[in-house]
């Protein structure tokens, strides 16, 4: 499950993230290890954004930071060009 985890100001896109596991605490929301992947732009075609395939590291995130609660759609497209390992994310709506 990918959910969108902060917004880069420098390049304007939405980050993502894999939901790997879940903690959950006592008195607090629970935290979140994501497995982070780079956005490489966005697909007017398809109204998604674009992500490397490869991860590029690893979070820990409490819940209420997420930029959205909302679980994202996550695709690999057939149109993807050659030797490109790219995924597509689109949101249900638009954040601003």
């Amino acid at each position: 499950m990918f959910v969108v985890y902060r917004h880069n100001v420098d390049d304007g896109l939405h980050e993502f993230g894999r939901i790997c596991k879940i903690f959950p605490r006592r008195s607090d929301c629970p935290y979140f290890l994501l497995q982070t992947y780079e956005t490489k732009g966005f697909d007017d075609h398809f109204c998604a954004y674009v992500i490397d395939e490869n991860s590029t590291g690893w979070k820990v995130v409490p819940a209420d930071s997420l930029l959205d609660h909302h679980p994202v759609s996550v695709w690999a497209p057939s149109r993807s060009k050659q030797g490109a390992a790219e995924l597509l994310v689109a949101l249900h709506y638009f954040v601003l």
